[in-house]
């Protein structure tokens, strides 16, 4: 079988929840004897082939630089449910590359943003394809929906309610033209089936990450008591912000050590870590090590969709993580205060961390029988045979 995986984002090495499924499942295409190529639309301001080695899984890597074509423009569309945000881009000069196939068994693009663009550019790519994997992750909709509840300016909050209306209908267009649709919670896969019900095709499936057996390996020494991992440019900000305000300035001196992994932090943010004797890096090489060397993985992620990857990856370290019960989304054998620790509230929060700072015993605990569940409900080989199988593929 031939297999084009189509992105937006280099994902060699992987780093975060879009380019770990799309870089292990072309390891795992690869490893069940499948030939694998790579499409990279390249957006400005993008990591690129050139910020990793290209995996020796791919046999052929093409790119195409794509242009903005109009943000205001493409804001006016989306409002009126013609057309997303996320489309206003148009190729920049010819696909570049050799040895890309005309046509595939498989195109599997994503996220939501690949996927669309791919329903636009595969003809003037001239690459067809016999069936389409649209491996979304998150619903756009529903992520709309839930940055308007964090606006705190009242027309952006309507404009974001608005864009969420008008998504419904965008998706559900771009969607009925895949065979399959990818997501990673029970929660979007009724979603999407309410969305397209009636019809059917496409199916949806849920597809949730798997966890790197090198996150299974021994322990560390610890180095930092709490751990924060996200990008601070988008929808992980607030939490964080709500994490330093309301729990950790609050907590005892001498506070617990605390290092923010994650790009996007400004320099009053940089001021404020300073402060409060936080480290900040912006980019590490070797994500997994910062899980084996963290006690705990602080997760306020107050997002009602989609499974978190940090979180599984840090309980497949042994890394306790004490987060709000939206962290744990997708996990359906989790047992609070068993496999992690639940807290919504500031004052859970603080006392969660503190207890498990208090008890190594408890710590070991809870870090081991999260492992256990990780090795049972998520490893990558499960996550390959699933999907060979709803696909009718071997």
């Amino acid at each position: 079988m031939n297999v084009l995986f189509v992105v937006d984002e280099f994902p060699f090495p992987p780093r975060n929840g879009v380019t770990l499924p799309v870089a292990n499942f072309i390891e795992l295409f690869n490893e069940r004897g499948h030939r694998v190529d790579l499409l990279l639309l390249n957006l400005p301001g993008s990591p690129t082939a050139g910020n990793g080695k290209l995996s020796r899984a791919v046999t052929a890597f093409g790119q195409v630089q794509l242009e903005r074509t109009g943000r205001f423009r493409g804001l006016v569309q989306e409002l009126t449910a013609r057309r997303a945000l996320f489309e206003s881009w148009s190729m920049k000069g010819q696909l570049s590359g050799d040895g890309l196939l005309t046509h595939y068994d498989l195109v599997w693009a994503s996220p939501i943003r690949p996927y669309a663009l791919w329903l636009e550019l595969q003809y003037r790519l001239g690459i067809r394809a016999d069936k389409i994997m649209a491996a979304i992750n998150d619903s756009y909709t529903l992520t709309l929906s839930e940055l308007s509840k964090r606006k705190t300016i009242g027309l952006e909050r309507l404009i974001y309610r608005a864009r969420a209306r008008a998504m419904r209908s965008i998706e559900k267009n771009r969607l009925m033209k895949a065979d399959f649709i990818a997501v990673q919670s029970k929660r979007e896969v009724e979603f999407f089936r309410e969305l397209i019900s009636g019809v059917e095709l496409p199916a949806v499936i849920e597809v949730k990450n798997g966890v790197a057996s090198g996150l299974l390996k021994d322990r560390l020494r610890a180095e930092f008591d709490l751990l924060f991992v996200g990008s601070l440019e988008g929808f992980y900000r607030p939490t964080l912000d709500w994490f330093i305000r309301e729990v950790y300035s609050k907590m005892p001196i001498p506070r617990p050590s605390f290092v923010v992994i994650g790009s996007g932090a400004t320099e009053e943010d940089k001021r404020k870590f300073a402060e409060l004797s936080i480290t900040y890096l912006s980019f590490v090489d070797d994500i997994y090590r910062w899980y084996l060397v963290s006690k705990i993985l602080v997760a306020p992620i107050f997002k009602g969709y989609g499974t978190i990857n940090k979180v599984i990856e840090a309980m497949a370290a042994g890394c306790v993580v004490v987060g709000d019960r939206t962290a744990f989304n997708g996990l359906e054998n989790f047992v609070p205060n068993r496999d992690g620790l639940v807290a919504d509230l500031p004052g859970e929060f603080m006392d969660s961390i503190l207890n498990v700072l208090a008890d190594p015993c408890l710590a070991e605990e809870i870090g081991d029988n999260a492992r256990n569940l990780m090795r049972k409900d998520f490893s990558w080989d499960s996550r390959i045979n699933f999907v060979l199988d709803r696909l009718k593929l071997s």
